[in-house]
């Protein structure tokens, strides 16, 4: 019986949580039954998993991404489980690992367009956490023996990033409507005027600000919506 790893860590995170939200959900219609599942999630988040996959094994770590914790005490957990198979789903991961593992790469929107704006740091310090994450990707990908993209666009510019022998890893995996909304009741809107939604968190890199500027600007009938965690 196979043994894999799945690193749930950032489960109740926007975007990589919706994402780990729905694959938790569709591994038990989906998943060979010769195979065997740990998860790998903060304490708070261990009974949510026990819902969604009764039998699975979880085991908790107080190690965050981005952390020294991460490289020191998740690399050591990983490695004590003995897995056949370990699926990094976020770029953020111990560095020392060396077994096999496959990543998702959700995006290198911080890699490309450096501007500082996802951070609140100063200029030196955005500086060597901007050159920590280079280096943590570069070496994920490098490593993995399969990458997941959301899209055949981060497919390509990864491939333009690190090089044309890691293509044939790559693979594009469109992503799906949440089961949360499959499952849930429509409900009519309360806006009764055509508009503009733009669904996302507010993070100073995602240019929201720039957004609702051009939308003043505009002049535009629309009512523009904003949809994101509180």
């Amino acid at each position: 019986m196979k043994h894999i790893g799945i690193d749930a860590r950032l489960l109740f995170q926007t975007g990589v949580g919706t994402y780990l939200q729905n694959l938790l959900h569709n591994i038990p219609h989906y998943a060979p039954k010769d195979i065997t599942f740990t998860f790998y999630c903060l304490p708070s988040d261990a009974s949510f998993i026990q819902k969604a996959i009764p039998n699975s094994h979880i085991h908790t770590t107080t190690a965050l991404w981005h952390s020294w914790s991460e490289q020191t005490e998740f690399l050591d957990c990983i490695y004590k489980d003995n897995l056949d198979l370990m699926h990094f789903t976020y770029f953020g991961h111990p560095v020392l690992y060396n077994r096999k593992c496959i990543s998702t790469v959700h995006d290198v929107t911080p890699l490309l367009f450096k501007t500082g704006k996802a951070s609140t740091k100063n200029s030196l310090v955005y500086f060597i956490k901007h050159s920590a994450f280079s280096f943590v990707l570069k070496n994920q990908v490098m490593r993995s023996a399969a990458i997941i993209t959301p899209t055949k666009t981060v497919k390509e510019q990864l491939i333009q990033l690190y090089g044309a022998s890691i293509e044939n890893k790559i693979t594009p995996i469109y992503e799906g409507v949440s089961y949360r909304l499959l499952e849930g009741k429509s409900e009519e809107s309360t806006i009764q005027k055509p508009y503009l939604l733009y669904v996302g968190n507010f993070y100073p890199h995602k240019n929201v600000q720039f957004l609702i500027k051009a939308f003043v600007k505009s002049n535009s009938t629309y009512v523009l919506v904003l949809a994101g965690p509180q």
